[in-house]
């Protein structure tokens, strides 16, 4: 196309503004000269001639004036000097449709893009927007609103959609076209004026479609795939998850908003730890857990993580692969199926289990071994010895050497973990075969915490003592009785041989009462020893806790404080004094026990209604 052609393509449909600006020109020139042909009538007679002089001067100066600045450029006598230069020439090229309203709605300039787009050749078919658009129902809503905007002297901006071009050349495809169409005051000499454009973004909508449906096929490929995906940030919560992975835990893809839900939540409690202390957010590995569905069943998984650097443009900085492992599928090898039922017996295992090297360090082990002796021997930071303290180092070397040597039958090592908290660990070691040339396991250790079971043990083997520490007491008690009832006899004897007034009545009487109270020693030993027989009879609490206070004080020991409260008119009670006495020294030394660091202990005494036994549930306590 040559330069002329796309002058006349250029030029736009409707130009007001350059015929405007002539008129008022032609109205200035006739203007001077009306001015001047009333002067020469004015002033003619007197001063004619010089009056023509004057005006042919002025004319004559004006004209070589214009000569020599028409010469050197700086005025141009051209059809185009007054089309507002550069600006002019951008709106008249444009690619955006741009049509110029004045304040009655009349059309005072309309660009050739204006007329391309919507259909207009000459300027006698340029219409207004509203005109164009008031039969289509698709673009109603957005013109009758910008219009009202124009009116109030604002801006605005609206798309829409119709279902056809508005260029005739293009309706009889009818193919679906986007428009922009935008107004803004135009402020000019000649008033408020609406300034209108419209842009066919057809082209970009399309692109923008053909993005969206790239995007929804690769949502949709990775949602179906047949494996499991999700994305996690450094504390597990879950970024984005597929669909499989979902439907294989059995909750609701919707369910699941970003970063409200941790993926520690859907692992088996026997993995949590496990998982939690290997994940790094800044390392990539492979892992088999166990999975927890909704309904409860375990799902055996493997985890393929790998982090990137920048989540800028798709949150979660770890990215994980799960591969489903349960051989639920047809594809899965007999191979495959072993690994995952070892893989689960691995890990769910209750005692801690792991393969040793000949130096002692760890080279595979499970969750439990890892809560039980800690990450560091978990991950072999450190050989296993250090682990346990330093009693049981000897043993354990002793059991890993009779292992490197195949042997097997290896007797058991008890040691204690290296931990504030103490607890025993009994091990077990057997020997492994070597597999393949690169393998350096060469024993498979066993860790089963004995701890509750020791101090089960111990408390056995105190009880037994203190039954033994029973049984002679009652023994002795009932040897130290005989000799009480001789004593208190030949005291009786003795005192009815004397009187009142003789000076040996009072030895006599002193001896029968520390007889008595050696009985009533005696008659607390039997009922610790549980070897009294039962005897009920009336008793005074007040008299019964009195005569166990030298007993109770003992038990009390001397980190706690012993106190009595008596309440006044008691009623009697009738009780075996053997068993109740028993009764009144297990609270006593309970109490005791409660309180390692010391305290009071208070024996109170006071008459209880039945209204109020009713009250302590006992009763319901002994029927349960």
């Amino acid at each position: 196309m040559n330069g002329s052609a796309q002058g006349m393509i250029d030029k736009p449909l409707v130009d007001r503004t350059a015929a405007a600006s002539g008129v008022r020109r032609l109205l200035l020139l006739g203007g001077a000269l009306i001015v001047a042909g009333a002067s020469l009538v004015l002033f003619g007679r007197s001063y004619g001639e010089v009056a023509v002089v004057v005006i042919f001067g002025l004319f004559s100066f004006f004209g070589i004036a214009a000569i020599f600045a028409s010469a050197l450029g700086l005025v141009r006598f051209s059809s185009r000097a007054s089309d507002g230069g550069i600006a002019k020439d951008f709106l008249d090229t444009a690619r955006t449709g741009l049509l110029i309203l004045d304040r009655r709605g009349q059309v005072v300039y309309a660009n050739r893009a204006y007329g391309d787009l919507t259909g207009a050749a000459r300027s006698g078919e340029v219409r207004t927007l509203e005109r164009l658009l008031a039969r289509e129902a698709e673009a109603t809503e957005a013109i009758y609103h910008l219009a009202n905007l124009a009116r109030d002297g604002r801006a605005g901006q609206r798309e829409f959609r119709l279902a056809h071009s508005l260029a005739p050349a293009s309706q009889s495809e009818a193919v679906p076209c986007w428009y922009r169409v935008s107004v803004r005051p135009l402020a000019s000499r000649g008033g408020q004026m609406q300034a209108w454009q419209i842009l066919d973004i057809t082209a970009d909508r399309k692109h923008e479609e053909s993005s969206f449906q790239d995007l929804q096929h690769a949502i949709d490929y990775l949602d179906k795939a047949p494996a499991g995906f999700f994305a996690s940030d450094s504390e597990h919560r879950i970024a984005y998850i597929n669909a499989t992975l979902a439907e294989w835990l059995g909750v609701d893809l919707a369910e699941i908003k970003p970063y409200q839900r941790s993926f520690v939540d859907f692992l088996a409690p026997s993995c949590r730890s496990l998982y939690t202390e290997r994940s790094n957010a800044s390392a990539e590995g492979i892992e088999d857990i166990d999975l927890m569905t909704a309904t409860g069943r375990t799902l055996p998984v493997r985890l393929l993580r790998r982090p990137v650097a920048d989540d800028s443009a798709a949150p979660g900085i770890v990215r994980t692969l799960v591969l489903d492992r349960s051989g639920e599928h047809d594809a899965a090898t007999p191979v495959e199926l072993a690994e995952a039922r070892f893989t689960r017996f691995f890990n769910s295992s209750p005692m801690a289990i792991a393969t040793l090297n000949p130096s002692g360090r760890v080279v595979r082990s499970n969750p439990v071994f890892r809560r039980l002796f800690g990450a560091e021997a978990a991950e072999g930071a450190a050989s296993f010895p250090s682990a346990i303290r330093e009693a049981g180092h000897e043993g354990f070397r002793k059991a890993l050497a009779e292992a490197e040597t195949g042997r097997s039958g290896i007797a058991p090592v008890d040691a204690e973990v290296a931990d504030e908290r103490p607890r025993t660990i009994r091990l077990y070691l057997s020997p492994v075969p070597k597999v393949g040339p690169d393998s350096d396991e060469c024993a498979i250790l066993y860790g089963v915490d004995i701890t509750e079971q020791r101090a089960l043990e111990d408390q056995i083997a105190k009880s037994q003592k203190m039954q033994a520490v029973g049984n002679l007491a009652g023994g002795i008690a009932h040897d130290f009785n005989n000799v009480l009832t001789i004593i208190t006899a030949s005291v009786d004897f003795l005192l009815l041989n004397h009187r009142t007034g003789d000076p040996s009545f009072q030895d006599l009487l002193l001896i029968k009462q520390s007889a008595n109270r050696a009985a009533s020693l005696v008659r607390q030993l039997l009922a610790y020893s549980r070897r009294q027989t039962m005897r009920p009879k009336m008793l005074n609490l007040t008299d019964v806790v009195a005569d166990m206070h030298l007993l109770l004080k003992r038990v009390s020991g001397d980190h706690a404080k012993l106190e009595r409260q008596h309440a006044r008119d008691l009623w009697p009670v009738m009780a075996d004094i053997g068993q109740l006495e028993q009764v009144i020294t297990n609270l006593v030394q309970n109490a005791r026990d409660a309180m390692p660091n010391g305290g009071k202990i208070t024996i109170a005494t006071r008459n209880v209604r039945a209204e109020e036994t009713a009250k302590f549930g006992y009763a319901e306590a002994r029927r349960r």
